[in-house]
């Protein structure tokens, strides 16, 4: 998931985190950063990918800070967890167009971003917010799959 608080979303991490915050957010975030240093020692191609880290420190977040076990379904406060990250197109991600088009021959678990290289930032300004958010229709499953079915006025 892309968005426009906090960049790409991996889930895998996200999860992690949030099962691990019973530690405290601040440990739990502590210990990813922990964990990409041993996959860097180990020369993993996953080592720091751009989009590790803010998906960890979202996962603690939400475990830590918006996840109520006696709240709403897990798939409600995830929604709006998510809605308040403003979720944006893959499309308006600054490396959309380096995303394998065949993930599973191009090897696209590791950072696709040059060898030592500062993650590329944007501007999201032209991001529709609030009741003009984007509405997927078809899924965004793959790239090249996005429309928005919302409306400007």
């Amino acid at each position: 998931m892309y968005t426009k608080g906090n960049g790409w979303i991996d889930f895998k991490h996200f999860f992690a985190a949030n099962s691990a915050v019973d530690r405290g957010e601040f440990v739990t975030n502590v210990g990813g950063l922990y964990v990409e240093t041993v996959q860097l020692w180990e020369n993993s191609p996953s080592a720091f990918s751009y989009e590790d880290l803010g998906s960890n420190a979202s996962g603690a977040n939400f475990g830590d800070d918006v996840f109520d076990p006696n709240g709403g379904p897990l798939s409600v406060q995830l929604s709006n967890f998510g809605h308040s990250l403003g979720p944006a197109f893959p499309t308006r991600a600054p490396n959309y167009t380096s995303i394998p088009d065949n993930p599973e021959v191009e090897n696209s678990r590791s950072n696709q971003s040059a060898k030592g290289a500062a993650p590329p930032t944007a501007t999201h300004s032209d991001i529709p917010i609030d009741a003009k958010k984007p509405k997927l229709d078809g899924g965004c499953i793959a790239k090249g799959t996005c429309k928005s079915t919302s409306t400007k006025n």
